[in-house]
């Protein structure tokens, strides 16, 4: 059965259907590549991943051992490093991130230590306990480097997972296992460590600057229970993967708590141990779902958006979503881990209309200014079309506006629709 409507001026109406009205693009896969193995483009169990100002494609082949460079169509361009430990070399990296400079910025975690390559990918430097010497004490290495050694001091790693940059370059490190979050300075030199008892050892949170010790694992309020992702939005707040407590936490720039949002489950805006995190030009928080096998949007105050994926290996499915990045055009990257591939996905205005023909409707959209259509407007089933307070959308003659069963037509007071006689 369809209806067709012909005039409605300042009303609200609703066509046999109960449903919320909200502004979403909708997301849609786009593209895909690689497959297991260890030639170029190839990956095994890929997990960090990062966009540089090219648009460039920069993926942690965590166990080939290796940095992979793609071009935004996804082609190999170029690798860095292979397995050791000397300068250049990796054991199994789990995070990468570009500064404002595009220096490849690497987190080299089996050798508890950080490295920095330039945009072109030649070794810069690196930066950890031991580095230079092998002293048991902090240290910047640029020649005849050495692995790390671990452990929970300042500066020190102990199995760090997650890395990002904010809007100074400083760099920001998730070190996972000892459950607080590190921050350097665009040189390597470390500022401060938060976390629980990070400072005096006290059962509280803490912001620690010298003499820094392991945070203490928990579930309070700003304190961590292995936390492997990390972002920063545009005001340079640092938005943490708290995983084994399954929810997103929100720190200031200087590392103050501010929010918490989200616990175990399989619903929507729930977590069963997500690791990656990103943040689009829009601020919304963008989590790697990981074994819930899905992505999940938040706004930028941590209200549920929209989730998509499920478990698979087909096209928009996933088995082990880990790393994630966003683009310039806002496109979702994300390293499919398990599946030894990355996936793109694109965001899809569902109001974006047809220059000639009909504009047909095929999920929720609000109309935020006056429009013209240039056919007939279709609004297909589950569908939703919602004409804003002081937004009118005019019809011209000859044409129709269709609802179709199970698709709607909300009218907010004060919007118009008019067909043109």
């Amino acid at each position: 059965m369809k209806t067709r409507v012909l005039i409605f001026t300042g009303i609200f109406l609703i066509l046999g259907i109960t449903f919320s009205i909200q502004e979403v693009d909708a997301v849609l896969f786009s593209d895909k590549f690689g497959s297991s193995g260890s030639a170029d483009g190839q990956f095994d169990d890929p997990r960090g991943i990062t966009i540089d100002s090219a648009n460039k494609i920069i993926v942690a082949d965590t166990f080939n051992q290796r940095i992979q460079v793609f071009d935004s169509a996804g082609n190999h361009t170029q690798t860095i490093g292979s397995f050791g430990a000397g300068e250049g070399f990796l054991d199994d990296p789990r995070g990468v991130t570009v500064d404002s400079n595009d220096r490849i910025i690497v987190l080299d975690t089996d050798n508890s230590r950080v490295q920095i390559f330039n945009s072109s990918g030649n070794f810069v430097k690196i930066f950890g306990w031991g580095v230079d010497t092998g002293a048991n004490t902090f240290e910047i290495c640029t020649l005849n480097c050495q692995e790390g050694i671990a452990g929970h001091a300042e500066g020190q790693f102990f199995d760090a997972r997650g890395i990002s940059v904010d809007s100074t370059d400083r760099i920001i490190i998730a070190d996972s296992d000892n459950d607080r979050v590190q921050i350097f300075n665009s040189s390597g030199n470390f500022i401060k460590t938060f976390g629980w008892g990070v400072d005096t050892g006290a059962n509280r949170f803490e912001i620690c600057t010298i003499n820094c010790q392991r945070g203490i694992s928990g579930s309070a309020s700003g304190q961590f229970d292995n936390v492997r992702g990390i972002a920063v939005d545009s005001a340079n707040r640092l938005i943490t993967v708290d995983s084994n407590n399954s929810r997103i936490q929100i720190f200031d720039s200087s590392g103050n708590h501010t929010q918490s949002f989200g616990s175990f489950g399989s619903a929507v805006g729930l977590f069963n141990l997500p690791f990656g995190i990103a943040i689009d030009s829009l601020d919304r928080i963008i989590v790697a779902d990981t074994i819930n096998q899905r992505i999940q949007i938040f706004n930028s105050t941590g209200n549920h958006i929209q989730s998509f994926g499920s478990f698979g290996s087909a096209d928009g499915q996933f088995n082990n979503p880990r790393g994630i990045s966003i683009d310039d055009a806002d496109r979702i990257i994300v390293a499919d881990s398990y599946n030894h591939r990355i996936q793109i996905f694109d965001y899809t205005n569902p109001c974006n209309q047809p220059l000639s023909g009909d504009w047909v409707i095929t999920n929720t959209c609000t109309l935020s200014g006056n429009k013209t259509a240039m056919g007939n407007v279709i609004v297909q089933n589950n569908s939703v079309l919602v004409i804003s307070n002081d937004v009118t959308l005019t019809i011209n003659s000859g044409n129709n506006i269709t609802i179709e069963s199970g698709g709607g037509l909300s009218i907010k007071n004060g919007g118009d629709l008019q067909v043109i006689s």
